[in-house]
């Protein structure tokens, strides 16, 4: 007891308390300085971890342009395959002049040809049908076939029968599909204000 007794009267004495209250004081500011380090280390990771996901986003946005522009270049490509007009009337006309400019160079005979304008696909595009009836011989109906693939429009055949007629000659039935885009109005033009007098 006697050495607590001694402990207790080392307290009383000024310089001790001070020293103590120094000790205090200067493990308090440790303690808010680890506090404070360990809050900005929270920080730093949060900006870390966010800068990761601009880096991310970026390059997703980065492939996505890429992705956008391969995309733009494939669509003005396919519309260049597409007959396009101001309606579909207009579309069907180009097409019937264009199969019998070819069916005229192929030395084929015309017996009918009937377009059918489908449904419209939406934002413009739509596809024509044309039943046609030919004949000639089977060299001249290559010819016509090859002629549709060397044309700069795109045509599908659907479907074709070859019927024999007389000796070399063949009745031919073509199921043909077209495939159009209707342009879009030009947008009117303004005429001109006459300058107020003043």
């Amino acid at each position: 007891m006697s050495t607590m007794a001694g402990y207790v009267s080392m307290l009383k004495s000024k310089p001790v308390l001070i020293g103590v209250a120094a000790l205090l004081l200067a493990l308090n500011l440790f303690r808010q300085g680890v506090a404070y380090y360990h809050a900005g280390m929270e920080e730093v990771a949060a900006d870390q971890a966010q800068l990761e996901q601009y880096r991310l986003a970026s390059r997703d946005s980065q492939a996505l342009e890429k992705r956008l522009d391969q995309l733009r270049k494939q669509e003005q490509l396919l519309e260049e395959l597409f007959f396009t007009g101001e309606s579909s009337e207009q579309i069907a006309s180009t097409m019937q002049i264009g199969l019998q400019e070819l069916i005229q160079t192929t030395g084929l005979a015309l017996e009918s040809l009937r377009p059918s304008v489908g449904s419209d696909k939406g934002a413009g595009f739509g596809e024509i049908s044309l039943d046609m009836r030919l004949s000639g011989t089977i060299n001249q109906f290559i010819d016509f076939s090859a002629g549709l693939y060397k044309m700069s429009r795109f045509y599908k055949i659907e479907s074709f029968t070859l019927k024999p007629l007389r000796e070399e000659q063949m009745q031919i039935f073509l199921e043909l599909k077209g495939y159009y885009k209707i342009k879009s109005p030009a947008p009117p033009e303004e005429e001109p204000r006459p300058e107020e007098e003043a």
